[in-house]
């Protein structure tokens, strides 16, 4: 008995073994850098022309620009008051950044990184995302309940929107349709871009605060901060598929094209939620710094920037599964192949356990010479007891046995078990 009992725990610690050597190789992601920029970091974005992050900093008024080469910081640029949301003009190389008290949208020149001007919108500017197509962006006004749309050939308004009650005013641009997606009070405003006027407004979770699109599933992806869930929208008929729930207070959302994966800030739970949107499923979390409000995309390195408001700092994080970083303790992801491995290994060893013990276990006792000198046989235990079977029919047929069959009962029993 105790052979076997051993064998099936070494059969256990083997399955475990097996179970966390697959989790480590499936799947990696975790924090590789940190960046210390300026005051409560707010958000980001992704200047491919130059290889930058540029981060809003709310409590020295100023925006950091980040080489990613590097991960150094190489400039600080004065911005307005209070600056929140920001967004990368590939058409002009611009960076473009709302400033919440002071009414006005910043325009910082990435080659210089220098403000070459002021546009002044609507009250409150949150949230803010670039139009490709059409050379514009668009500010959520989260005191006016307005977007305004600006040109960025002349850097004027040429259009204001009204929109629903928004706290957070986040954005995205949906390239494939031509519309903008606005969050409003538990809803999303989706804005045309052709004629600058809401074609729908879809009901969320409560305070959604960001909004991301996912290019290759045509899918809107918000972040409602209230709900601690993220709502999934398709775009082909404007109505939410699926809700999940992530950590607590999601404040923002950022698309990965390289891997189809959405990164979700939770403030709350000082994590980023990892979503595939091929199965709609969180198959990641992982530990940042205190306070994760921004996010941005780099494409080219496929690497996410996370804002970490509370510490003044950036955390970066690697989207290459093949790539063994330290990952924060998370349910490890494996895939239908890895799973089939292990359960086919830990059952093809317990089998052959527990072959090994019946075989062990079916021989008899005449396989010893027993006399009276059986107890000095290293491989026999007695167990003891004083009960007898005399006068009771013997314990076994064998003829060994029974020729000793007035041994202890449970003797006889360790004799074959052991043997």
């Amino acid at each position: 008995m105790k052979n076997l009992k051993k064998m099936f725990i070494i059969t256990i610690l083997l399955g475990l073994i097996l179970a966390f050597s697959a989790a480590n190789a499936a799947r990696a992601i975790g924090v590789t850098g940190t960046i210390t920029v300026g005051g409560a970091p707010e958000a980001l974005t992704y200047d491919a022309g130059r290889n930058e992050i540029f981060v809003t900093n709310l409590a020295t008024n100023t925006v950091s620009a980040i080489s990613i080469s590097n991960n150094a910081l190489v400039a600080n640029v004065t911005v307005g008051n209070i600056p929140e949301g920001v967004a990368y003009d590939s058409g002009t190389g611009e960076i473009f950044v709302a400033n919440t008290h002071s009414g006005t949208v910043s325009v910082i020149s990435d080659s210089s990184n220098t403000v070459v001007t002021n546009v002044t919108v609507g009250q409150g500017p949150f949230g803010i995302v670039y139009d490709s197509a059409m050379g514009e962006i668009f500010v959520a006004n989260t005191f006016s309940n307005t977007v305004s749309v600006i040109s960025d050939s002349s850097d004027i308004v040429v259009a204001t929107v009204a929109v629903g009650a928004s706290q957070f005013g986040g954005e995205a641009y949906d390239l494939g349709k031509g519309e903008i997606f606005s969050a409003s009070n538990n809803s999303v405003s989706v804005i045309s871009d052709s004629s600058d006027i809401v074609v729908a407004n879809i009901p969320v979770g409560y305070a959604p605060s960001a909004i991301a699109y996912d290019s290759a599933k045509g899918e809107i992806f918000v972040a409602n901060y209230d709900s601690n869930s993220v709502s999934i929208i398709s775009d082909s008929n404007d109505s939410v598929v699926v809700t999940l729930p992530v950590g607590f207070s999601p404040s923002t959302i950022a698309y990965d094209s390289g891997k189809s994966e959405i990164y979700v800030a939770n403030g709350g739970s000082n994590s980023v939620s990892v979503i595939s949107d091929s199965s709609n499923s969180v198959v990641e979390n992982v530990t940042v710094g205190s306070l994760p409000h921004g996010l941005a995309y780099d494409y080219d390195a496929g690497e996410i920037f996370v804002a970490n408001s509370n510490d003044g700092t950036v955390s970066v994080i690697s989207d290459a599964s093949s790539t063994l970083v330290s990952p924060s303790p998370t349910v490890p992801e494996f895939s239908n192949q890895t799973l089939i491995l292990i359960v086919i290994t830990m059952v093809a060893v317990t089998i052959c356990t527990v072959s090994l013990a019946l075989k062990k276990s079916t021989r008899t006792i005449s396989n010893y010479k027993l006399g009276n000198n059986v107890s000095a046989n290293p491989k026999i235990t007695i167990l003891g007891t004083n009960r007898r079977t005399k006068n009771k029919a013997p314990p076994c047929k064998n003829e060994t046995c029974k020729k000793y069959y007035s041994l202890p009962v449970n003797f006889v029993r360790e004799i074959q078990l052991l043997n």
